[in-house]
């Protein structure tokens, strides 16, 4: 005799805190899977045909949800996944507000760090961070360069000196610095006087960086000489 169960009684069932096993057999299947739709439930398939779920696949996927509602509601809360989406504009508005009045030379000092640039590229995937209200997510360590503006190239000593942070993935945002020195012009390798080739437009990536840096530090030029940029 087929069933007159609705999907409005399953729900019911699936409200009580203590479910059987065999709470859902009554249930025709079509029925079970309105139910396990509804709550957007994932449903893995088991049978002969392994691309259409059997009425006893939608069963065991409705109690595995009111089990891990038990669990939730006895005191465990569900974790909270979140991503590192820092933006490098955004971080380096709380530093100095430092505003270049004429184009020079500038030296960027890239301070010792522990983070190694293997950890560097590590940081261009979005890693999840787990969280629970017991944890506090501390977010990895940036990069944190010095830049010196120079009024001349053949002055000795900058005028003017901001503290930049790169991105969480370790890149520098050439937009971002131009900003920070009030410049707007190409940014240009002291060593060949062209411009840094941007294989990302807008950025330096993080072994680029690497691959620039002489005597301990990379030395970039705002050159006055080029006045398409």
């Amino acid at each position: 005799m087929p069933s007159n169960k609705t999907i409005e009684n399953a729900e019911l069932v699936l409200e009580r805190d203590n479910i059987p096993k065999t709470a859902f057999f009554p249930y025709r299947k079509p029925v079970l899977q309105a139910l396990c739709e509804k709550h957007r439930l994932f449903v893995p398939c088991t049978g002969l045909s392994r691309n259409i779920p059997v009425k006893g696949d939608y069963i065991t996927a409705l109690l595995e949800y009111t089990r891990s509602r038990k669990t939730q509601a006895a005191g465990n809360e569900p974790t909270n996944l979140q991503y590192e989406l820092e933006t490098t504009r955004g971080n380096n508005s709380d530093l100095h507000a430092a505003r270049a009045q004429s184009p020079g030379r500038m030296d960027v000092d890239i301070e010792n760090d522990t983070e190694t640039t293997a950890d560097a590229r590590d940081h261009d995937e979005l890693r999840p961070l787990a969280q629970s209200k017991n944890q506090i997510v501390v977010p990895p360590k940036q990069r944190s360069i010095i830049i010196k503006l120079y009024g001349d190239a053949k002055d000795w000593w900058p005028v003017k000196q901001v503290e930049y942070l790169c991105g969480s993935d370790g890149h520098l945002d050439l937009d971002g610095v131009r900003q920070e020195l009030g410049q707007d012009r190409k940014i240009l390798v002291s060593m060949s006087f062209r411009p840094v080739f941007e294989y990302t437009p807008g950025y330096i990536l993080s072994h680029d960086i690497q691959d620039l840096m002489d005597g301990g530090f990379l030395r970039a030029t705002v050159s006055k000489r080029l006045g398409g940029y």
